[in-house]
């Protein structure tokens, strides 16, 4: 009976000795799912573009009358465990993303995401 109350114990005591961590950054333009959908419907407009995202990374012209809007955005997360007193653990990760509105007579025509 001892020996279960020591390990009980001992088990208790550990447990409070293991955590785990993370943290999230966004950097640059993300834009929502509600802009997005706005597109479907064929009414996002370069006002409510720029209003809803700001002005953008940088504007192309691929031909006339047609503009490519880019939003780049970078994704930054860190993760930590440590199971103390034996070890710790830490990593990183990130992503980048391009969003690309394709602009015609001031609407916008098309959106896609490339991972850079």
């Amino acid at each position: 009976m001892s020996r279960a109350i020591l390990l009980i114990a001992a088990v208790t005591m550990l447990s409070g000795c293991i955590g785990y961590q993370r943290t999230s950054e966004t950097m640059g333009y993300e834009p929502d799912q509600t802009l997005l959908e706005s597109l479907g419907t064929g009414t996002l407009s370069i006002d409510t573009l720029t209003e809803r995202l700001g002005p953008p990374s940088s504007i192309g012209h691929p031909s006339a009358g047609t503009q490519l809007w880019v939003y780049d955005a970078r994704a930054s997360r860190s993760h930590r465990a440590h199971f103390l007193p034996l070890a710790a653990f830490q990593w990183h990760s990130s992503s980048q993303v391009r969003h690309v509105f394709e602009v015609r007579d001031g609407e916008v025509t098309r959106h896609w995401q490339e991972a850079f």
